[in-house]
């Protein structure tokens, strides 16, 4: 942290350390500047003991330290001051630092004659307090430190100040004492001689420069070194001074400066001897100048005027102008020993002046826009100071950012990758840190800066953290790559917790806190704190006083732009907390869960120039806005996947359930609800089956289908209480699906009204209970048994399945009851093929005037359940000659319309009744083939006066027609068996059967009648029928025709009719006797047969055989004896004389055998 350090108070060189602490730039680049401070507090406490220490002694009276003064002022601290010293000297056990340890071993990087001056000098002469062993000190673990000589040698060095001059110049003189080359080869009296000759040459350098102010322009040049020669030759006092200070080295003796000059001085400036060129150099500012070199004191040239005018430049011109801390980066520039090294003292002048420049472009921006005036510059701030850049100095900023293309380099460039090595929060600072601050005005992406050549340079965040420690004078607070746990104080900082999962607590002040990478818990404590969580899933706590959690991104820009959803959570109790989206386009805001006891007030979209979206994730959050204010318009809701709970405020919310089946609820405000997938485009853009319940009581509330295409809106129940007034699907190009789920949706639109033509109802699968409202509906009730209501309006109810293609496209059977009282409402069956129209029950108070096929290819199936089905269209229409009505299973009552209808009842016992028209009543089954084909037995009443109704039996093989009963009114004129390969069979059930045929046709030869089991009564109509009673008491009546009556077991009455009949009997028990006893009533022996050949005469030998017939003679106990008489024909079949069976021919009393089949 930049901060007024304080200053050394013994009066004596030993202040030096204090100072050169506060100056050491590694130091400031690694450590808070609270620990910095502390430690040159301590550093001064040390240094105030010695001094104390020296004159409790009386040692060292002249300046000059010897071992033994040493060991005195060892023994004097140790004997009255040494809990204070071990305090001052402090440690750094574990991980808390005290004392001089604050800065001890912490990134110091000054050097002194090869060692680390704060590491190892310092600290050697600090241990002057603890024990002294084998002539060397011990440190406060026991362990051997500097030897007594070694911390007589640096007091000796450090308790004379001998660079006074207060101005860079002095570093001249530090440098030429801490020279390990000279150390190692001349005595110190001979470096401090040396060394105040530079100091007074540097003095009267300083009284040139600030009598002619030569340095106000920010640089020292030529011509105002020639203007300082002139003074100093000008004034034989002056020059007489000049050139004592300077020296000699003739002959044998060294004078002045030449005390040092040439005498195995190491230390590299420049790419040149610091001590014997440039320093050298630099002092003869007062010979002769001749062709633009000094000469020096012998004559010959020296050091060029413009060489000379860099130098001075670089160690006297403070080039740090903006008056903030961002002055501390051209300081840092103009004292880095590694970019001084190697490098040109113009291009470090040069490359500090465009540093200085574009600081003073940091500092017009940030007062232009304001973006400090919160006490903080974030990484959003960084982006608006980019773009104040870029729209009002960027030429300037170019210029003086610069390059370093081919061989050049101009700009900041002449400093940066130039071998500068202080380090600033672990990063290089000319090269990094300085050189990310000179991206300013550079395109941004992702969050970062680029540079010149279009590269990725620094993040965001990092430049704002910079900004408030250089410009805002912050402490900074980093972690690493780590999982952190960092825990401010109560001043003002700036926490950040790079990677890792860090748990970040800013404590008291106005923090601002920043998660960056990974899952992080961010605590802001007492005050005004800015919160960001960064990238990943973070929990957020501002705590007390007023906070505000920044956010910027967005889910299209990459996980690398995207930060994560979050939990916010502000348990403090007084404040105002805000959340805050920041960017240019669109920004997510991701968040985990938040709840109305959030603690957060307000989120603040106007910051943001597209829209911002509060985005959950793939898990069930839950996310209730109804204690929070938005500000701005821009704000949608979105809970993107997951089974999601969201509710909203009194804005007018747009609100987007996204995948997953969620619950919505807007709450007060004209709210939005938001869909644009589509299931059958891509399962992964379809957004779930939602329940939606507006309580909000102001504002219209819509749901919006939007997009290019179909769009589906799924619902898992919608009712009159949900509070949406419309739904709105002029916004999609193609159709509007509203789809339940596969439960048993209740969806009632009664209460909401449509906006477009292109809206659908589509129940998907489920027994669902479907409403409309008063627009034209179209309604799908999709799988399942539906309860399906248009209402008002001219309502289409669409089927598209087929179960014998698919019963997964079949649509269930539904119960369609449209209670509207305008238009005209439809069942409207579409597709390719075939098509079933499954109905449970269809009354004439249906509401449904229209039934139309012509929107299918093949045949559409209006098809019953297992269950009784009531089927009556006799108040509806048929549009298309393609409809059928099939009852399918259960006990069947189908009424048609006046349509041609086509009719098939299907298993069990149907009422049939097609009405006007003709009509067909189909049947395809047969019992002996499998039960599971055959359709049961029905009774067909068709009412119908016009037309000509028929039933149809169609199929390969046999068809038989199961009929309960069937009278002369029962409006069938024909029964055609033609479409059928085999026999058309129409049975009876096992009740008693009137099948009266006489008033219909048959077409096609292969039709018979079987009454089945029962006492039926059966009459036969002009064709050649064939009637088998089957079991029980029937009656048989073949009507015209040459019929073939054969009555079957129980005591029948046979009627032939007109035509020449035959009666057939198979067995004896068929025929019966007595009492059961078939009778003839009509055989008319001219034309009539009894064929009793299936009959085996004699039941005594194996095989059928023949009857005898003998007329009206006794039985003569010949087994297969066959004899009329009295109206009766008896056989017997066993040879005992009695007859086996008797059939009764009523009126005949003579039978010739020609009319037997024996």
């Amino acid at each position: 942290m930049v901060q007024n350090y304080p200053t050394g108070t013994t009066g004596t060189g030993l202040d030096q350390t204090v100072e050169r602490i506060g100056r050491d730039p590694g130091l400031a680049g690694a450590n808070l500047g609270t620990n910095i401070t502390g430690g040159m507090t301590a550093a001064n406490g040390l240094n105030q003991l010695i001094l104390e220490a020296k004159q409790a002694t009386g040692v060292a009276i002249n300046g000059i330290f010897t071992v033994s003064d040493v060991i005195a002022i060892n023994a004097w601290i140790r004997a009255n001051r040494l809990a204070e010293f071990t305090a001052l000297h402090g440690d750094d056990d574990g991980t808390t630092e005290t004392g001089f340890h604050l800065v001890q071993n912490d990134g110091a990087t000054q050097q002194y004659r090869n060692q680390n001056l704060v590491d190892t000098v310092f600290d050697g002469i600090y241990h002057i307090g603890f024990l002294i062993q084998n002539g060397t000190f011990l440190n406060e673990d026991g362990n051997a430190n500097a030897t007594v000589a070694q911390v007589a040698d640096w007091l000796t060095q450090f308790y004379t100040d001998r660079a006074t001059t207060n101005t860079g110049l002095d570093q001249i003189t530090e440098l030429i004492i801490a020279d390990q080359g000279l150390a190692q080869n001349i005595s110190w009296q001979q470096i401090a001689g040396g060394a105040d000759a530079a100091n007074g040459l540097n003095d009267l350098l300083k009284t040139a420069i600030t009598t002619y102010n030569l340095a106000a322009d920010g640089s020292i040049s030529e011509s105002d070194i020639a203007q300082i020669n002139n003074w100093i030759r000008s004034d034989a006092t002056r020059y007489n001074a000049f050139v004592v200070l300077h020296g000699d080295d003739d002959g044998t003796t060294e004078t002045g400066f030449h005390l040092v000059q040439n005498d195995g001085a190491q230390t590299t400036y420049f790419a040149k001897n610091l001590v014997n060129t440039v320093a050298d150099g630099i002092y003869h500012i007062g010979f002769q100048i001749q062709n633009g070199r000094f000469l020096n004191e012998d004559g010959a040239a020296n050091a060029t005027v413009k060489d000379v005018a860099d130098w001075v430049t670089y160690f006297y011109v403070d080039q740090s102008t903006t008056g903030t801390g961002l002055d501390k980066i051209v300081d840092t520039i103009k004292i880095d020993t590694g970019l001084a090294k190697w490098t040109n003292a113009g291009d470090i002048n040069a490359g500090a002046a465009a540093a200085d420049g574009l600081n003073h472009l940091l500092v017009d921006g940030i007062t232009a826009t304001g973006i400090a005036a919160d006490g903080w510059i974030t990484s959003d701030d960084i982006r608006t100071l980019n773009q104040w850049v870029r729209t009002n100095h960027y030429d300037e900023f170019i210029l003086l950012h610069g390059d370093d293309e081919g061989n050049e380099e101009t700009g900041y460039h002449l400093v940066q990758n130039d071998g500068a090595t202080t380090q600033y929060f672990g990063k290089n600072l000319v090269n990094t840190v300085a050189d990310g601050l000179y991206h300013i005005g550079f395109t941004i992406q992702d969050n970062r800066l680029l540079n010149e050549d279009g590269d990725a340079n620094a993040r965001l965040n990092d430049v704002s953290s910079w900004l408030n420690y250089f410009y805002l004078q912050k402490t900074i607070i980093y972690g690493d790559n780590s999982s952190d746990t960092i825990t401010g104080t109560n001043l003002a900082e700036n926490l950040m917790g790079y990677g890792g999962n860090d748990i970040l607590n800013g404590g008291g002040g106005d923090d601002l806190i920043d998660g960056d990478w990974g899952s992080d818990t961010l605590s802001g404590g007492v005050g005004n704190d800015f919160l960001y969580g960064g990238a990943d899933n973070d929990q957020l706590d501002g705590g007390e006083d007023s906070d505000t959690y920044y956010v910027s991104g967005n889910l299209a820009g990459g996980w690398s732009s995207f930060q994560g959803y979050d939990i916010y959570t502000d348990t403090g109790t007084s404040g105002v907390d805000k959340i805050v989206a920041l960017g240019t386009g669109d920004v997510d805001l991701g968040i985990l869960s938040f709840s109305a006891n959030s603690g957060i007030e307000t989120i603040d979209g106007t910051g943001v120039t597209g829209k911002v979206t509060i985005v959950g994730d793939w898990s069930d959050n839950t996310l209730d806005f109804s204690n929070t204010a938005f500000v701005g318009n821009n704000i949608q809701i979105n809970g993107y996947w997951g089974n999601d709970n969201i509710t909203g405020n009194a804005a007018n919310n747009v609100i987007i359930g996204g995948g997953g089946d969620d619950k919505l609820n807007g709450g007060n405000g004209s709210d939005n609800y938001l869909y644009t997938g589509y299931q059958s485009n891509e399962w992964s853009t379809f957004e779930g089956y939602d329940t939606i319940t507006d309580t909000g009581t102001t504002g219209t509330d819509t749901i919006v289908a939007k997009g290019t295409g179909n769009v589906d809106i799924g619902l898992k129940s919608f009712g009159v209480n949900s509070g949406i007034e419309t739904i709105d699907g002029t916004g999609v190009t193609g159709k509007v699906t509203i789809v339940g789920d596969g439960s048993d949706n209740t969806l009632d639109f009664s209460n909401t009204a449509f906006v477009g033509n292109n809206i659908q109802i589509n129940g998907y699968w489920g027994n669902d209970n479907i409403t409309g409202n008063a627009a034209n509906n179209v309604i799908i009730g999709g799988g399942g048994d539906d309860k399906l209501n248009g209402g008002n309006g001219s309502d289409q109810y669409v089927y598209t399945g087929y179960q014998s293609n698919d019963w997964n496209t079949f649509e269930g059977y539904d119960t369609i009851t449209d209670t509207g009282t305008t238009g005209t409402d439809t069942i409207v069956a579409k597709g390719t093929g075939n098509v079933d129209i499954g109905l449970k029950s269809f009354g004439v108070n249906s509401g449904i005037e229209t039934i139309d096929g012509t929107g299918v290819t093949g045949k559409v199936t209006i098809v019953g359940d297992g269950s009784d089905n009531t089927f009556d269209f006799s108040n509806t229409a048929f549009v298309g000659n393609n409809i059928e009505i099939n009852g399918y299973w259960g006990n069947d009552d189908i009424t048609g319309n006046a349509a041609n209808n086509v009719i098939i009842g299907g298993g069990s016992q149907d009422k049939l009744n097609g009405g006007n028209g003709s009509d067909q009543y189909v049947y395809t089954g047969y019992q002996s083939n499998d039960w599971n084909t055959f359709e049961g037995y029905d009774t067909i009443t068709d009412t119908g006066t016009t037309g000509t109704d028929t039933i149809v039996a169609k199929g390969t093989g046999n068809v038989d027609i199961g009929l309960k009963s069937f009278g002369v009114n029962s409006g069938i004129e024909t029964i055609d068996g033609t479409g059928v390969t085999g026999k058309v069979t129409i049975v009876g059930d096992g009740s008693d059967n009137t099948l009266d045929f006489s008033n219909t046709a048959f077409v096609g030869n292969n039709i018979e009648i079987n009454g089945y089991w029962g006492n039926d009564d059966i009459t036969g109509n002009a064709a050649n029928n064939v009637i088998i009673g089957g079991g029980g008491q029937d009656k048989l009546n073949g009507g015209s025709g040459e019929d073939i009556l054969i009555g079957g077991l129980g005591s029948d009455q046979l009627t032939g009719g007109e035509g020449p009949d035959r009666f057939i009997f198979n067995t004896v028990d068929e025929i019966g006797q007595g009492a059961n006893q078939d009778n003839i009533l009509d055989f008319n022996t001219g034309l009539d047969t009894i064929d009793i050949s299936g009959i085996d005469a004699n039941s005594l030998n194996a095989g059928n055989q023949s009857f005898t017939f003998i007329g009206a003679s006794d039985f003569s106990s010949q087994a297969g004896q066959l004899r009329f008489y009295g109206g009766l024909l008896c056989g017997d079949t066993n040879g005992d004389a009695v007859s086996d069976f008797q059939l009764a021919i009523a009126g005949v009393y003579s039978l010739p055998v020609t009319n037997i089949v024996l």
